[in-house]
């Protein structure tokens, strides 16, 4: 889907998050970008969505340029849902911002609630929902336009383990349901192993990309495979001390 070619970002005063990042995202896929914190994972996704500009490098992508409004999803760490608004015009809004009809959009954002098992919550504010029910709406509303690109900045870390787990397990069946790209940026080794089919690790600020590892399919947390993955990704991480 594209290549992201030798970019680089350094901010005014000389903090340079980034430097010559190459890695391929191919259509259809879902790649991990694991790091340390502060070695410039949410920055490169902050690029990829085009909230924020290399300074040096390009995004090649394989239509030619960026995906256009609406087909290009984000889910941040906070669900940053309207606390005035409930969980179908939360996750009706971006469809809204490209100009949809009310009704429609809200018709799109109730099938996206349902996709992730919030039906009976359509109608509840973000104050009567629980963190995982927020971090929900939050994917609902990124998936009601049904984007190219999905890109998710570690979306879980804030949850309990089993909340996790079963959000972890939404994402993962809705992707191959829908055959939409993602990008996920995470700190654990475990939630990149099993989510991702392509994981990317990169070095301490500034980030560089030192292992592109591919993941086997895995249905089991408790597999050998997958903790044959886990090892093989913590095996980069003595690289990047």
């Amino acid at each position: 889907m594209l290549r992201v070619a030798g970019v680089s970002r350094c901010y005014p005063g000389g903090t340079e998050a980034l430097r010559e990042v190459t890695l391929t995202v191919r259509r259809g896929g879902f790649v991990a970008l694991l790091g340390p914190s502060g070695c410039g994972k949410s920055t490169l996704l902050r690029i990829l969505a085009g909230l924020d500009q290399p300074s040096a490098g390009r995004l090649e992508w394989s239509v030619g340029a960026a995906p256009g409004p609406g087909r290009i999803g984000m889910v941040f760490q906070d669900p940053v849902l309207l606390p005035w608004a409930d969980a179908r015009d939360n996750a009706a809004l971006p469809l809204r911002l490209l100009g949809r009809d009310k009704r429609a959009a809200r018709a799109e954002a109730e099938a996206a609630l349902g996709r992730l098992g919030l039906s009976a919550f359509s109608g509840a504010r973000p104050r009567a929902l629980s963190g995982g029910m927020k971090m929900r709406v939050a994917l609902a509303r990124a998936l009601a336009s049904r984007p190219d690109l999905l890109l998710l900045d570690e979306p879980f870390a804030a949850l309990d383990e089993p909340t996790r787990h079963r959000l972890q397990d939404d994402v993962k069946h809705l992707q191959a349901e829908s055959g939409t790209t993602v990008v996920l940026v995470t700190h654990s080794l475990y939630e990149a192993a099993f989510c991702a089919d392509t994981v990317v690790v990169l070095a301490p600020r500034p980030g560089r990309v030192v292992a592109t590892l591919p993941m086997g399919p895995h249905a089991s947390r408790l597999s050998p495979e997958f903790q044959r993955d886990v090892a093989t990704i913590a095996a980069a991480f003595p690289e990047v001390a």
